[in-house]
């Protein structure tokens, strides 16, 4: 707008046009950006002891210990994790240049080893399901708010991004 702005104001001066339209118009306001930051010590202090081998507790130390996206999530198989090589292969849910090796800390490696599947089950499965049948990420949400509460920071206002920047 601004580039146009100043054509149809040398436009006007020139007298090519009568007026300029552009200057009537008025921009929206656009929102301040979300803050995004790492847990605070309280807060990975209520958190990690919600890390364990149950579906809410994969779901967080995924998220935790890998900085995943959410969306990632459903995405992640048995197979996926090199056990040996100590890593865990993301494959991306939006593109393929997504998709990166990660490493597997030993937090998490002690969480995923007494619950480990064949390598074609999703590491979180769909609830009653098949090994074989992915969660939704709207599921996930829900167990993720459920786990916020039990941990004690559901008014934190915490979503699953800030998980990412304590990876």
């Amino acid at each position: 707008l601004s580039l146009l702005n100043r054509i149809l104001t040398s436009a006007q001066a020139d007298r090519i046009i009568v007026y300029n339209p552009a200057m009537r118009i008025s921009l929206p306001t656009v929102a301040e950006p979300h803050p995004r930051r790492a847990l605070t010590d309280a807060e990975r202090k209520a958190v990690l002891p919600h890390m364990d081998s149950s579906q809410g507790g994969i779901v967080l130390a995924l998220l935790y210990y890998l900085g995943i996206r959410i969306g990632e999530i459903p995405i992640i198989r048995w197979g996926d994790i090199d056990w040996e090589a100590g890593v865990v292969h993301v494959r991306g849910y939006k593109t393929k240049a997504a998709a990166r090796i990660v490493p597997l800390p030993n937090a998490l490696r002690d969480i995923l080893l007494p619950v480990r599947q064949h390598p074609e089950a999703f590491v979180v499965p769909r609830e009653g399901g098949e090994p074989s049948a992915p969660l939704c990420t709207h599921r996930i949400r829900v167990i993720f708010n459920d786990m916020m509460n039990a941990a004690g920071l559901s008014e934190n206002g915490l979503t699953p991004h800030y998980f990412r920047h304590n990876y």
